[in-house]
């Protein structure tokens, strides 16, 4: 009797069991069915960011390339809010123009080693007169070089006021030595 009995009662649990095995079965086909979107969208995000990033790269090698190819050279002269002064970018052709490694000409401490004395204080006044107008700036100035030899500078460059408050001038410095030494000439 008790056979009869417990019967009834495994169909039950074998119902609730099958129940359990098909909804169990469905969550896990709709939780991989959202997995495989999940990496879908993300097998996406990876290549837009690839493509994104190589875009960069190229763009980054054509500035190079066309900075290499001024004859002098390409910089960004930062002022920050606190008025401390900083290269953030100088281009290769920098060294030879200063005749320095690129790694002192982005170095602050040394931002200013080069210009002749003479020429120290209207150099530094330009740029705060420039910078308070945010207007371009332009100099011809000297720099001293090895045992004293003089280089004459034309440097150019133009503002842009950064939302921190500090100005970030784009420019290039160009040697102008020669056209200096035939206009004393004259």
């Amino acid at each position: 009797m008790k056979k009869n009995q417990d019967q009834p009662a495994d169909a039950v649990k074998t119902e609730v069991l099958q129940q359990a095995h098909d909804e169990l079965k469905q969550r896990v086909a709709e939780r991989t069915e959202e997995l495989r979107r999940v990496k879908e969208e993300l097998r996406t995000e990876i290549t837009r960011r690839q493509r994104m990033e190589d875009t960069v790269r190229e763009s980054e090698m054509h500035l190079r390339d066309l900075a290499a190819n001024i004859p002098g050279a390409v910089y960004q002269f930062l002022i920050h809010p606190d008025g401390s002064q900083a290269v953030s970018y100088m281009s290769a052709s920098g060294e030879s123009l200063f005749e320095r490694p690129l790694a002192d000409l982005t170095n602050s401490a040394l931002l200013f080693d080069d210009v002749h004395p003479d020429d120290l204080a209207s150099f530094r006044q330009s740029i705060v007169e420039a910078a308070q107008r945010m207007e371009r700036w332009t100099l011809e100035f000297r720099i001293v070089k090895s045992g004293g030899r003089i280089k004459w500078l034309r440097g150019s460059s133009n503002p842009r006021r950064l939302p921190d408050g500090g100005v970030l001038w784009n420019g290039v410095l160009l040697d102008i030595t020669e056209r200096q030494r035939a206009e004393a000439n004259q």
